[in-house]
């Protein structure tokens, strides 16, 4: 079965979104109703960049990846090479500077 956005956007925002249901979306319908509330805004457009930024009070460098899903976030990478990381929390990080950006 499919389902038009609106109809997606609902079964995000109530919590009932399934696998089941994400996996038979297309990816362009992804892209569109994935909901960006768990994404920190300090970091949107730095995925793949290397960054130095305050993190919880301690300051950190690494490097900005991103999950999948219909509730990504961003990761806290060890390096380019890193498969997985830390979840960042938004509203947690401050003093953001790009070190490197993308390759």
């Amino acid at each position: 079965m499919r389902y038009h956005d609106d109809e997606l956007k609902t079964l995000i925002a109530s919590g009932k979104m399934t696998q089941q249901i994400w996996s038979a979306t297309y990816p362009g319908q992804r892209e569109r109703v994935a909901s960006n509330d768990n994404l920190c805004p300090e970091l949107i457009g730095l995925e793949g960049c290397r960054v130095e930024a305050t993190h919880y009070g301690e300051r950190v460098r690494f490097q900005v990846g991103k999950s999948t899903g219909w509730k990504p976030c961003h990761l806290r990478l060890h390096n380019r090479a890193s498969s997985g990381g830390e979840a960042i929390s938004p509203g947690t990080l401050s003093d953001v500077k790009v070190i490197r950006y993308r390759q």
